[in-house]
């Protein structure tokens, strides 16, 4: 090493009137060029990330590509790929996760005892993602003071107090002991080379080094880039003024910066509210600079990742695509969210899990090519889940479901087989065994132990993968790429050519198949040593949470017409070389990003040992703002009250570098009534008085039905649009996530019981009990035919209350039987093909109708008919409402007169004024549970008459207009847009005005 070897490093200031992209991509051509040659193969350009490493890329291709150099390019990396290149390791470096592992072994290891000072209360031995998470923790402490140059003895030296002593003695213990673990897996720890590589002298890094931008290079790769033996040149984003501000490897001394005021002007800053609001605004500003700036001149940047996908809406509602450069995670693409369904499934199999899997695109695509049923299988497991209420994958289902949902059950016992390498034993064993025949059990393999290493696990993942990936052909995008893989090999997705629109997404979930490959296949050659036994839940999970932090991104559409809008987060934002800029989400604790204080390295602590603290991040960001500011014409920065999560997000610390008096300005400016997205003074944006999405016009020229149930009519006076989704197109609502019975789903418990008690020999009992006693019978026999004999909590629930209102039902009962009465016939019909039907202006509707329940006495010949309802409500408060001053009684359901007009299809030979109509009311309370009897006069009865014929007049015209009375328990707010905010006040102030 040479001496005073720092002093020989080159820097060059390059002022930051420009970005530094640009001024070093110039400084590197006025440097190197000769004549029509520039020569850069033999140096290596290190840059802070991945994105200005591209840009410097493109620049220098630019120059060259004009000025028609020979152009031999650097290679250009960033300062994370830098390390390995300077030396070569001794032993292979383990991987992150084997390094997990190894802490993972170590601490099982333990005596309980022995760790009491890290963790009073230990995990479980046998269970193993506790000691994972925990080593992860280890991990990221060890990788967080190796990058600084520290070790676990310098922070003993720190220490205070005994506890801290004996607890950082433990840790580098724990630590010393996981480095012999690695060593004796023959694997090494990657900082634990770089320190050796420097002490044995053993940088052997001959190439050229041009450090650009290296601001805040961490301490671990700056020791290692003195001892390197080439050339290094700095260059530096900032005036020769500044030069004592940062050291010799262009890194700012954190002391320099803290005091610095910012050259920041208040009309720079736009207060907003929310994210929404934030959106809004951003949308906004970009619009107005489209009329000064191209859309390839202007970039946003954000704060927080929870800001993309608003502003990324936002912008595309205002007609601005945009491109993200900082990507996607894995876990936020189809194959990435495929294994989170996956592995949620293994851990629990369940109905509602298996419904979420069969959801996933590739899922329902490679069960429908499996599937012989034409009929939509996601339509039958709603039905399923909505109608029987199943709990687990394996538990048998009551007959009544096997015999209404065969295509569900198809598709279970499909997804049980197709699954058998990740599912317990017990699901195949139950599941069809004919499914198992043919090609599918040429290729079906052993099941492996519940117990297998996570290589083997990751070996099957990967050729589960492969099974729903692999086509015969490769992408379009793939075709003339000599570099891929043979589509045998990956499991990129194939892409048809009539597929061409969706590209961008296809290439998206390409990559992220790609990259789920490659971790897999390095998960299979994980260390044997290392290697752990764990259940497939556990390994899916493990794998699932590596592959969450592993980012995709697609190519950016190079296109001069409709260029997308950049979007990068904050980091690249220095460095960016767009004239404009919009900062969104200028805030705490966003900016600057606070230093997580943990129980291990507090903020003093870190302090002390000089690592990265809060100072360090102010500072750092204090720069940034320097070179945002001064390198660009138009700055924004948008400061919002909340965050995506709503919690309050107060004004960035960096608005206080500046002068008291502008501090107190801006927070009244910002804290005050800030202006709203819609007052905007740098933007237009007016609200929509309407929805850009209409509602559905009906428009039939013929009478769409024939015939009408009782449900029909009341539907119809409700709304007529309505009643067309619903009683014509035969759209229904279908909740297939609620754990227990709706309320028309509970009403049929209590019918299913009463009806199958009127059909029985017991329905002529006199003694109450034993009516008590029958009904019981046939509610649990109703109760274990649709939802089996293993019941949700909340449905057993709803079951013994049930049984509590049949107790009062088996009171009323029996007094009705000791009246004399007795059930003539449960469930009678009445249909069109009977002749019931209403002729209006010599056109016939015909009638429909079920009835609970037919009560006749003989000795008095009388007749009654009772519905059954599960309320206490007598007829006259159900079917009419008293509206307005004028105390007139309106019809607001005709069941009970319609059953009046189908009397004389039952068979009764009496007049139909003399049957009884009402009630058989079974409420929780015991007062209201009896037999209420409708007591219409006869001008109401001529008025319900007169209102059924004008329903079915309006029917055969065709009158299917919306209501403009809302609706109670609506099913079709979503699509009548009822819950749009200014419609429901546009109507709450028509009636305020009374319109």
């Amino acid at each position: 090493m040479e001496l005073f070897r720092d002093l020989l490093f080159q820097k060059y200031f390059l002022g930051w009137d420009r970005p530094l992209p640009t001024t070093a991509a110039q400084w590197l051509v006025d440097q190197f060029r000769v004549g029509k040659s520039l020569d850069l193969g033999n140096r290596l350009c290190v840059l802070p990330t991945t994105q200005t490493a591209v840009r410097l890329d493109e620049l220098l291709r630019g120059v060259a590509l004009q000025d028609g150099l020979r152009y031999s390019p650097p290679k250009i990396i960033t300062a994370g790929e830098l390390p390995e290149r300077l030396y070569e390791p001794e032993k292979p470096i383990a991987i992150e996760f084997e390094q997990t592992l190894a802490w993972a072994r170590v601490l099982q290891k333990q005596p309980d005892e022995k760790l009491a000072p890290l963790m009073p209360t230990l995990p479980e031995s046998d269970s193993f993602a506790p000691w994972l998470e925990i080593a992860g923790t280890l991990r990221r402490l060890s990788t967080d003071l190796a990058s600084h140059n520290v070790e676990f003895a310098d922070v003993l030296d720190k220490v205070h107090t005994p506890a801290e002593r004996v607890r950082w003695e433990l840790l580098q213990t724990l630590h010393e002991t996981y480095l012999g673990e690695l060593s004796r897996a023959g694997l090494s720890d990657p900082f634990q080379q770089r320190q050796l590589a420097i002490k044995k002298r053993r940088i052997r890094f001959h190439q050229s080094l041009v450090l650009i931008g290296t601001s805040d290079l961490n301490e671990s790769i700056a020791a290692m880039v003195k001892e390197a033996e080439g050339e290094v040149t700095v260059l530096i984003a900032a005036p020769q003024k500044r030069e004592h501000d940062f050291d010799h490897l262009g890194r700012i001394k954190t002391e320099a910066f803290l005091h610095d005021e910012l050259p920041l002007h208040d009309n720079q800053l736009v207060a907003s509210g929310d994210i929404s609001d934030q959106s809004l605004v951003a949308a906004d500003l970009v619009r107005q600079l489209c009329q000064t700036y191209s859309k390839k001149q202007i970039t946003v940047g954000l704060t927080d990742h929870s800001q993309l996908a608003p502003v990324e809406i936002e912008l595309e509602d205002n007609s601005l695509s945009s491109y993200r450069h900082a990507g996607w995670t894995v876990a936020q693409t189809g194959p990435g969210k495929l294994i989170q369904l996956l592995t949620r499934l293994v851990a629990r199999p369940t109905w509602q899990s298996l419904s979420a899997f069969v959801r996933h695109h590739d899922v329902h695509a490679w069960i429908s090519k499996q599937s012989e049923s034409k009929k939509d299988f996601l339509i039958d497991i709603d039905k399923l889940l909505a109608d029987h209420f199943p709990i687990d994958v394996a538990d048998s289902l009551p007959a009544f479901a096997i015999k209404s949902h065969p295509v569900a059950i198809d598709v279970r016992d499909r997804v049980v087989q197709w699954l058998h390498s990740f599912l317990p034993p017990n699901l195949l064993a139950d599941s069809a065994p004919e499914l198992i025949t043919g090609r599918a059990r040429k290729t079906r393999r052993p099941p492996i132990e519940q117990s297998s290493p996570i290589s083997v696990w990751s070996e099957r993942l990967r050729d589960w993968l492969h099974d729903v990936y692999s086509s015969s052909q490769t992408s379009p995008t793939d075709q003339n790429d000599e570099n891929d893989l043979p589509q045998s090999e990956t499991f990129a997705p194939e892409v048809a050519p009539t597929q061409q629109s969706l590209l961008p997404h296809r290439q998206l979930t390409d990559q992220a198949a790609k990259k789920v490959d490659e971790l897999l296949l390095r998960f299979t050659e994980l260390n044997g040593r290392l290697d752990v036994n764990v259940s497939p839940a556990m390994a899916l999970e493990t794998i699932s949470a590596r592959l969450a932090d592993l980012r995709v991104s697609m190519e950016r559409p190079d296109s001069d017409v409709e260029p997308p809008i950049n979007l990068h987060g904050w980091l690249d934002l220095a460095m960016d070389d767009a004239p404009a800029l919009i900062v969104v989400g200028f805030n705490h604790p966003f900016v600057p990003g606070a230093v997580t204080n943990d129980p291990f390295l507090p903020g003093s602590l870190r302090s002390e040992l000089r690592l990265a603290d809060n100072d360090r991040r102010y500072a750092r960001d204090i720069y940034a703002m320097h070179l945002i500011l001064h390198s660009r014409d138009h700055v924004r920065f948008v400061v919002g009250s909340n965050a995506a999560d709503g919690s309050p997000t107060p004004p960035s610390r960096l608005l206080s570098a500046a002068p008291a008096e502008a501090v107190a300005r801006r927070i009244r400016l910002l804290l005050g009534t800030h202006a709203p997205p819609t007052t905007n003074p740098f933007g237009s944006h007016q609200p929509r008085s309407v929805s850009d999405l209409g509602v559905p016009v009906v428009d039939v020229s013929e009478c769409p039905i024939d015939s009408m149930s009782v449900t029909a009519f009341k539907s119809y006076l409700e709304c007529p649009y309505r009643f067309y989704l619903r009683h014509v197109l035969g759209l229904k609502p279908l909740d297939d996530a609620s754990g227990e019975l709706a309320a028309n789903q509970f009403g049929d418990l209590v019918h299913g019981a009463l009806e199958n008690f009127g059909l029985s020999k017991d329905k002529g009992e006199t003694s109450e009990s034993r009516i008590y006693d029958a009904l019981l019978h046939h509610l649990e026999d109703y109760a274990k035919q649709r939802y089996g004999s293993k019941v949700r909590s909340a449905v057993q629930m709803q079951i013994s209350q049930a049984q509590r209102r049949l107790k009062f039902v088996a009171q009323s009962q029996a007094k009705r039987i000791g009246e004399g009465w007795q059930i003539h016939a449960t469930e009678a019909s009445v249909n069109p093909s009977m002749g019931a039907a209403i002729e209006v202006d010599g056109k016939k509707m015909g009638l429909k109708g079920r009835f609970d329940r037919i009560d006749f006495h003989p000795e008095l010949n009388r007749w009654a008919i009772l519905d059954y309802k599960t309320h206490g409500s007598p007829p006259e408060k159900k079917h009419l409402r008293r509206k307005g001053e004028s105390g007139k009684d309106n019809w607001i359901d005709l069941q009970l007169p319609l059953y009046r007009e189908m009397i004389p299809y039952l068979g009764i030979e009496v007049p139909r004024d003399e049957v009884e109509l009402g009630y058989f009311n079974v409420s929780d309370k015991e007062e209201e549970t009896k037999i209420n009897l409708a007591s219409f006069s006869t001008e109401q009865l001529d008025a319900a008459s007169e209102l059924i014929r004008d329903c079915i007049r309006n029917i055969f015209a065709c009158k299917f207009e919306p209501t403009e009375e809302m609706v109670l328990y609506d099913d079709y707010e979503m699509i009548l847009q009822t819950g749009v905010p200014t419609r429901m006040l546009s109507r709450m102030d028509d009636e305020e005005v009374g319109v």
